[in-house]
């Protein structure tokens, strides 16, 4: 069981992102610094759970960006009743290719490009603590 955690573990952070994405209609480039990138549903109750609980939270220089997958005219809204301080991209296409989920809400934390984590289920304690950690929150 540790040797497969361990190769998963390890799989992960060779997971690079793209370039770039379109953010508030310009290229956005996700290779400097560290991005959060946080997929959702704007009709998702989950994903508007999630979203306010990392609404909670101090990113610092950590970058935020919300990515719509479904009704992308409702992404705007979604993220300020969630007030989640965070720009938007509907470009996911591109980021769903680099990182392969199923379903919202989904998250990843990167670091020049580089997948430091992944979240596909919202335990918020767990989701908030393992952000801290890594240093992309407060």
């Amino acid at each position: 069981a540790a040797a497969s955690y361990g190769i998963t573990e390890a799989r992960r952070s060779l997971i690079i992102a793209p370039e770039s994405v379109i953010v508030d209609g310009s290229r956005f480039p996700l290779r400097e610094g560290r991005v959060f990138l946080f997929f959702f549903n704007p009709e998702c109750l989950h994903c508007l759970d999630a979203a306010r609980e990392l609404g909670k939270l101090d990113w610092g220089e950590t970058r935020v960006i919300g990515v719509v997958t479904q009704q992308p005219e409702f992404g705007a809204q979604f993220l300020h009743s969630a007030r989640l301080r965070a720009r938007l991209s509907s470009d996911v296409e591109p980021l769903k290719a680099a990182f392969s989920f199923a379903d919202v809400p989904y998250a990843v934390a990167l670091e020049h490009g580089r997948q430091r984590a992944a979240f596909s289920s919202f335990d918020a304690a767990k989701v908030i603590r393992t952000l801290r950690s890594l240093g992309f929150a407060r």
